[in-house]
């Protein structure tokens, strides 16, 4: 490093005799170049041995420390609004900490419309203990939240001063749907397809022909009614055909759940007995799923009993009441392959020796009407 000292450049002298000889004489000058030059070199190495002291450490300046947490003397309310429950409001109270279990909840909040009317219903904590809603609150209106000092946390603290804040409701979202997972349509006479809607005035409808050579193929793949992605309904045209589409109006209310009736029956396109296949959408919207449902247009009314290891099935008209004979059954598991078959008697009675399971489906036929039931909904 820096601080050792190089050794002499001088060489050492020459071992043997040795021979004297004058030398000659410096020139003028010479000797005070070479003071000058040793000098010089003196002074380098006083400064290269000052060099080599270390410098002292800086001192370290010890870290910050933290200000020690104060903890909240009282239960402090972190948000008030509203969240949906059964298609109608609810208010939502959310605090810092969980509350105390066992409260009269409804003896330390209330809630009432600003006229002052209470609406009826209950004080409810939810299982993270934070928060406290009240269900079934009329959409669109203005509420008072009032709360006691003495509502308690788990840790002991309170509120400490009673509270008020206003809450509003606002309106429903928008909402439409079929009513049933699958509909049968008497011939002769019904009130329609049923549908709900929540805040909609219109729907489009398009309706869909199941072919008949294309039934067990189509029941494999749609056995219920539902919501469906735009590809899948994209493959429906392998199995069903388009018959009819149109736009709907509805009687509907503001902010209530409404039940309406589409008059099938007064469509030609319908009423040729079959499977039929809905797809419902709100105008002005397009989204990456739609409402479906299944329903027939038939005069085969079927009534399944299941017992243990075999079920009983009637069959008989819509619209005389009478039993149908000469209905041929088939029962359908996985991928509609046939697990049983009978057909009905003149009492409209048929025998099906097969365990229920709920994942079957009962098709029933006679010419070109058709009725299908779950086995679900017989166990």
């Amino acid at each position: 490093t820096g601080c050792h000292r190089p050794p002499s450049a001088i060489p050492a002298p020459a071992v043997g005799p040795q021979r004297w000889r004058r030398l000659p004489a410096p020139r003028r000058g010479a000797a005070t170049r070479r003071s000058h030059a040793i000098g010089s070199v003196l002074l380098l190495v006083v400064a290269l041995s000052g060099g080599c002291r270390q410098a002292p450490a800086p001192e370290v300046a010890a870290p910050p420390q933290p200000a020690p947490a104060v903890a909240a003397t009282s239960l402090a309310i972190v948000a008030v609004s509203t969240d949906p429950e059964a298609d109608r409001p609810a208010a939502l109270l959310a605090f810092d900490r969980p509350l105390a279990q066992g409260q009269p909840f409804d003896e330390l909040l209330a809630i009432t419309v600003k006229d002052g009317a209470a609406p009826e219903g209950s004080w409810a904590l939810d299982d993270d203990g934070q928060r406290l809603r009240f269900p079934y609150l009329a959409a669109n209106t203005q509420y008072v939240v009032s709360m006691r000092a003495a509502l308690a946390a788990a840790d002991g603290t309170t509120l400490g001063e009673d509270a008020s804040r206003e809450l509003y409701t606002g309106p429903l979202e928008p909402l439409a749907g079929f009513a049933s997972q699958g509909s049968v349509l008497p011939a002769h006479e019904s009130r329609g397809l049923p549908v709900v809607t929540v805040n909609v005035a219109e729907v489009d409808l398009e309706f869909l022909r199941v072919r008949e050579r294309a039934l067990p193929a189509f029941l494999a793949e749609y056995q219920r009614s539902g919501r469906r992605s735009y590809w899948s309904l994209d493959e429906l045209s392998r199995h069903a055909e388009p018959v009819y589409a149109n736009r709907f109006a509805l009687e509907s209310r503001p902010n209530e759940r409404t039940l309406s009736y589409i008059p099938v029956r007064d469509l030609d396109e319908l009423r040729e007995p079959g499977l039929y296949f809905a797809v419902l959408k709100r105008p002005g919207t397009y989204a990456s799923q739609y409402e479906t449902a299944m329903f027939f247009v038939s005069d085969l009314g079927v009534h399944v009993r299941a017992y243990g290891s075999r079920m009983l099935v009637h069959v008989a008209s819509l619209e005389s009441g009478r039993p149908r004979a000469g209905v041929e059954l088939s029962l359908r598991g996985k991928d509609a392959a046939v697990v049983a078959s009978a057909t009905t008697d003149d009492s409209g009675l048929a025998t099906l020796e097969a365990k229920p399971d709920p994942a079957q489906v009962l098709l029933a036929s006679f010419g070109r009407e058709l009725c299908h039931n779950h086995i679900q909904s017989a166990i």
